[in-house]
């Protein structure tokens, strides 16, 4: 017990260390200059070089998970391009450094979410993955044609599923906004009068 407890202790302080390294980044413009031209792997070593390696691998994320916005832009995104485009403009908040056609990003990626969520095996690996979570007013259109998805797939399986369809809107109230108007339709589907 007193190990598990050491451990505990360990894990949480690290996790709070390391949000904090985040939360106090401090961009020079230098850096953020970088950061906008593109350039994180000369970003990435001016942090390590100042031992912030937990904003390091933050920018390697960055630089891995910005092909799925240029696939997007390019027309030859797939679902998993829609995913690593999601989880850049996340951490683009997170680490309050942003694309200079940030807005635009955003505007297309609610657009793209929408006409994905009409597809069933879109809004399923969705909900079972490890998908980024859309819990920002930002992905406000997103949100709301996921919930649709989530109310028309309730509506339709409950009687014959009612175990799956409540798994389902629990990983739902975990990835997506909050909607008052999906929530009061979802439940009618689950308390029929």
């Amino acid at each position: 017990m007193n190990s598990l407890y050491r451990f505990l202790v360990i894990f949480v302080f690290l996790q709070w260390s390391l949000a904090g390294q985040i939360a106090t980044a401090n961009w020079t413009k230098d850096q953020e200059k970088l950061y906008s031209k593109r350039h994180f792997v000369e970003l990435e070593q001016s942090l390590l070089i100042k031992n912030k390696k937990v904003l390091a691998k933050k920018i390697f994320e960055q630089s891995r998970d910005l092909i799925g916005c240029k696939h997007l832009h390019d027309g030859i995104g797939q679902v998993s391009s829609f995913e690593k485009c999601l989880n850049f403009m996340n951490r683009e908040r997170q680490l309050q450094l942003y694309s200079p056609s940030r807005k635009e990003a955003v505007k297309d990626l609610n657009i793209i979410c929408a006409k994905f969520a009409e597809r069933t095996a879109f809004f399923e690996s969705w909900l079972s993955s490890n998908a980024p979570a859309m819990t920002h007013p930002e992905w406000q259109t997103c949100s709301n044609a996921l919930w649709r998805q989530v109310f028309l797939t309730s509506k339709a399986s409950f009687r014959a599923s009612p175990i799956a369809v409540l798994s389902m809107l629990r990983k739902a109230k975990s990835k997506l906004l909050p909607s008052q108007e999906w929530a009061s339709k979802i439940s009618s589907v689950l308390n029929p009068r």
